[in-house]
């Protein structure tokens, strides 16, 4: 597998999870948790940084719910996590 291929499908699991995925290519695939846990929570941190007063007027657990959902529907398509709030309007919007 190329390095490309590889960094493709790294980046898949991250966001899906999918065992079958990278995970059986890997020498110990145990701590890849780490990884998915650490990608998730960076990003929604990264949303209740940039949404305060979203947050405080949601509550934490509605806040997370969208944010988890916005995770899960939003890959970033940026190498800086400044732009990756943008579109969490619209995922609001979507659920309420």
């Amino acid at each position: 597998m190329s390095l490309a291929a590889s960094q493709a499908a790294f980046q898949a699991w991250l966001q899906q999870a999918d065992d079958a995925g990278i995970a059986p290519t890997l020498a110990d695939p145990r701590g890849l948790s780490v990884y998915q846990n650490n990608y998730r929570v960076s990003l929604m941190a990264c949303l209740s940084e940039a949404f305060p007063h979203t947050l405080a007027w949601l509550g934490a657990e509605a806040f997370e719910g969208a944010a988890a959902r916005h995770v899960d529907a939003h890959p970033p398509r940026s190498f800086t996590l400044d732009a990756y709030p943008q579109g969490f309007v619209e995922t609001l919007r979507a659920i309420w």
